[in-house]
């Protein structure tokens, strides 16, 4: 993972693992099951262009975009203007973080005892969540800094109350 290290305590969730620990159920899978949670909510914050608490990234630079449409040399004509099929790319916007996809698809859960960790092992994905020192690259959270996110919480308090269920069966 990565070096920069977020820690949430959210006190529902956690009265909740104190329950399902006293009732003696696996904090494995319920650590599993949150992890789980939390990465598929981040990819879709990376789909809807959001961080957790529901705040709009900020639109890409034009350098940036323009930067994308080179990609595909379709997209100009030969004296290097943008041709119908490129302005019509510019036109429909760029979603921010998703060039490649990899920074995405690099979230991943590890489960180590009574916790779990949610991150990316890119370097750079500090830079996107936090911005550039500079201020060039701009802050565009996709992992939780300030506790979950109520929804995230009910879920994790959900599926850990589903590990109890079955901890007392």
């Amino acid at each position: 993972m990565s070096n920069v290290s977020i820690t949430i305590n959210d006190k529902a969730v956690t009265d909740a693992l104190s329950r399902l620990s006293a009732a003696g159920g696996n904090m494995g899978r319920a650590m599993a099951d949150i992890g789980d949670m939390m990465v598929s909510r981040i990819t879709e914050g990376f789909d809807q262009g959001e961080s957790p608490y529901g705040e709009k990234w900020k639109p890409l630079a034009d350098d940036t975009k323009h930067g994308r449409l080179r990609h595909n040399k379709s997209n100009f004509r030969k004296n290097g203007k943008l041709s119908a099929k490129g302005r019509r790319e510019s036109a429909s916007g760029f979603q921010p973080l998703v060039d490649t996809g990899n920074l995405r698809n690099s979230i991943t859960r590890n489960v180590s005892g009574n916790s779990v960790e949610v991150g990316t092992d890119l370097i750079y994905g500090a830079t996107h969540q936090f911005g550039s020192e500079n201020g060039d690259i701009p802050a565009r959270p996709f992992l939780p800094t300030d506790g979950l996110p109520d929804a995230w919480a009910q879920e994790a308090v959900d599926s850990i109350g589903e590990q109890i269920m079955k901890a007392v069966k």
